[in-house]
């Protein structure tokens, strides 16, 4: 006999229905988040404010897992402050790049 009940729980006997959605992985500290969608196959692009640098992939997918879930397929990225040494040398090519 099929399960009668509408919605699952711990007490109804009916197994969960999937879930189609990842949730918003999270917003970036000196970043930009491109995407407002976070169901299965919705991607969400990251990209850092000037003067940081992106550590980790700059997009994330929202997959089905085998557990009948959804799931972002990479941990939530972060801006690293640029160094010293790194601020100066995009200085200084941007600097030659204007007097081309």
């Amino acid at each position: 006999m099929g399960c009668p009940c509408v919605y699952a729980n711990a007490n109804s006997g009916c197994p969960a229905l999937p879930s189609y959605t990842c949730g918003n992985p999270g917003v970036l500290l000196n970043g930009l988040q491109q995407g407002t969608t976070f169901n299965i196959g919705d991607k969400i692009r990251y990209s850092c404010s000037q003067g940081y640098v992106l550590e980790g992939h700059t997009t994330l997918s929202c997959l089905a897992t085998s557990a009948g879930t959804a799931a972002w397929d990479f941990p939530l990225p972060y801006c690293r402050g640029k160094t010293l040494a790194q601020l100066r040398v995009t200085t200084l090519l941007s600097s030659a790049l204007e007097s081309l």
